[in-house]
């Protein structure tokens, strides 16, 4: 079931992972995955079921809790999700990949300040993570944060100096101070960088 899940065979794979619990229903991994791949589906009501049902059988996976806490994340229950991501991470405390979505789930329910903190929480233990210094950078200017963002944007420039996107928010944020030669010259830039691509240019 979990090679039909890697190959994208959703359904089969569900099929398989009902199969396994109809006969041991106190079998924890067969209904986590069941839960997982029901989340990965969309039916998150279901995937809730049978991530809750593995968690009373089995309460120190953090793999469980994350999996709950992104199947909540889903249905916009954010402050359960927020809380079942603390749970992972206090099984798990050194994984990068909780504690960014712990970041997440955090920007996501509007809990900016607390956002920032866990990214940057987050960053210190993973610099070279360029998506979660993107989410820091989204989360630093919707706090008016301005010095700050420009610092977490010339990072992301420094990993990834060919990339349009990096040039052009960079763009936004110094006209946004009113710095308005460096904003014209990170446009020129990003747009220099997508000339041979029309679909990036667009986008830009």
């Amino acid at each position: 079931a979990n090679l039909l899940l890697d190959e994208g065979l959703i359904s089969r794979a569900i099929q398989h992972f009902e199969e396994a619990v109809t006969v041991s229903p106190y079998n924890f991994e067969a209904r986590l995955e069941l839960g997982r791949a029901l989340r990965i589906s969309g039916k998150y009501t279901e995937a809730e079921y049978h991530l809750r049902r593995s968690l009373y059988t089995n309460s120190s996976s953090a793999y469980g809790y994350a999996e709950l806490a992104l199947t909540l994340q889903a249905q916009n229950k954010l402050t359960e999700s927020i809380d079942y991501f603390k749970n992972a991470l206090a099984l798990e405390p050194n994984s990068g990949e909780y504690s960014y979505l712990l970041g997440k789930t955090l920007w996501m329910a509007n809990k900016l300040s607390e956002a920032e903190q866990q990214l940057r929480h987050t960053l210190r233990q993973n610099p070279e993570e360029t998506e979660w210094h993107t989410l820091l950078v989204l989360v630093l200017t919707q706090q008016g944060k301005t010095q700050n963002t420009l610092e977490e944007i010339q990072h992301i420039v420094e990993k990834k100096p060919h990339s349009p996107a990096t040039y052009y928010n960079l763009g936004l944020i110094y006209n946004q101070i009113g710095d308005k030669k460096s904003a014209k010259n990170s446009f020129e830039k990003a747009i220099a960088l997508c000339e041979a691509n029309t679909d990036d240019i667009n986008n830009l």
